[in-house]
């Protein structure tokens, strides 16, 4: 077995392996997309950009590792392992000790997280034998495009400049160990990429976070978040509808995902009630986190 860094050369070839296992439910990684354009946009978005290692024997590709990284967390968010022969589980395990002598998963960093669907009990064994402990199962849910005359007519402004520190402190007590911090949802905000909010008697009571990815004609909503006081006023529905009303203002959004927990039964409740569609049942792996 050879194991070699990603590069231009080989990165549609990647593509196309992985957009492959994703279609089998028993190999599917829940952080890649789903077709090969879908996969090259997400690849892109990697810290470091490109951050995979592949696996070959005699010159065939059999699997590949890659990993999106954050030195500021120290956290790792590993894609994979995918893997595309017999003994499934031998190049797996060769994948991520590999991913750790090539620093696709680098030496800073002390915290790993798997995420896969539930059929992908193979997922569920590598994590075993590698320390990850498992989280709490999640639901992706989808709202396709075709539904989205039915949502309700409102807008919420972004978020002022002058509310800077009331999001950090909200999100920061709301999702206290999460993918982005406030910071970075903060950098990111764009043509694309927006953080609306609600208001009450002046003051900022809860946000939303929302993104288009141009390459996968997906909208995405990463965090929906309310301050307790003001929960069961209609504030998060009404912000859930003004950012999936704008990400179907793009004319190549099919449709807007999103993930929650399963034991959040309030916010199922509410993205069910607006329309979003099961998609597919998670299952999180976290290692020194």
């Amino acid at each position: 077995m050879d194991f070699e860094r990603m590069n231009d050369r080989t990165l549609n070839e990647a593509a196309e392996f992985i957009a492959r296992q994703q279609a089998r439910p028993e190999s599917h990684i829940a952080y890649f997309g789903v077709t090969a354009a879908e996969i090259l946009s997400g690849i892109a978005d990697f810290q470091p950009p490109n951050n995979v290692l592949l696996a070959r024997d005699s010159g065939r590709l059999i699997g590949l590792i890659g990993a999106d990284t954050e030195e500021e967390t120290r956290r790792a968010w590993i894609h994979g392992p995918c893997v595309d022969y017999n003994d499934w589980h031998s190049v797996a395990d060769a994948l991520y000790v590999a991913a750790h002598q090539h620093g696709v998963i680098p030496a800073f960093v002390t915290g790993t997280e798997l995420l896969g669907v539930r059929e992908n009990t193979r997922l569920a064994e590598f994590a075993a034998r590698h320390g990850f402990a498992p989280v709490r199962a999640a639901n992706s849910l989808r709202f396709p495009r075709e539904a989205a005359p039915g949502l309700p007519i409102v807008e919420m402004p972004d978020l002022a400049n002058d509310q800077e520190t009331a999001f950090m402190t909200l999100h920061g007590a709301l999702f206290p160990k999460t993918y982005y911090s406030s910071a970075q949802l903060l950098e990111k905000r764009d043509e694309f990429h927006r953080i609306l909010v609600a208001e009450q008697d002046g003051r900022l009571v809860g946000y939303i976070f929302a993104q288009m990815r141009a390459g996968d004609g997906d909208g995405y909503i990463d965090f929906l978040g309310v301050e307790e006081a003001a929960r069961r006023q209609g504030h998060g529905k009404r912000l859930i509808a003004a950012a999936t009303r704008w990400l179907f203002s793009f004319s190549n959004v099919r449709e807007v995902l999103l993930t929650v927990f399963d034991d959040d039964l309030p916010a199922m409740a509410l993205y069910t009630g607006l329309g979003f569609e099961h998609r597919q049942s998670l299952t999180g792996y976290r290692k020194n986190w």
